[in-house]
């Protein structure tokens, strides 16, 4: 499997190529996970980064915490709702405390006025 290559085709304007993409990877995501991890410290489209930070809470690795963390203070909405989620997933009482610390519903409104 091209983990690299799929996490290029979350960038894909053709939702069925996203989706495609997305779901091979989270069924691999123990095997991809740090590649994921890497892609998302570079990658700047805020939905792109906000998958692959989804992605991380699907993989319930608690070393990615504190990373997903400090995407809740994104500048982009969709970047801090994918990391509110993420540490919901995660789901230790460490993510779940962090997360609490987010106005989630703020976040939706922003989203939905878009």
């Amino acid at each position: 499997m091209d983990a690299g290559g799929l996490v290029n085709q979350l960038s894909a304007s053709d939702s069925d190529i996203f989706a495609i993409a997305f779901e091979e990877l989270r069924k691999n995501i123990e095997t991809v996970k740090h590649s994921i991890f890497e892609a998302a410290k570079c990658e700047s489209d805020p939905q792109t980064k906000g998958a692959l930070i989804e992605l991380l809470g699907e993989s319930k690795d608690s070393a990615y915490i504190p990373y997903i963390a400090k995407q809740l203070h994104s500048k982009h909405p969709e970047v801090q709702f994918w990391a509110f989620a993420a540490l919901q997933k995660i789901s230790t009482s460490e993510s779940l405390k962090l997360s609490d610390e987010l106005d989630y519903r703020k976040i939706l409104s922003e989203l939905f006025r878009r």
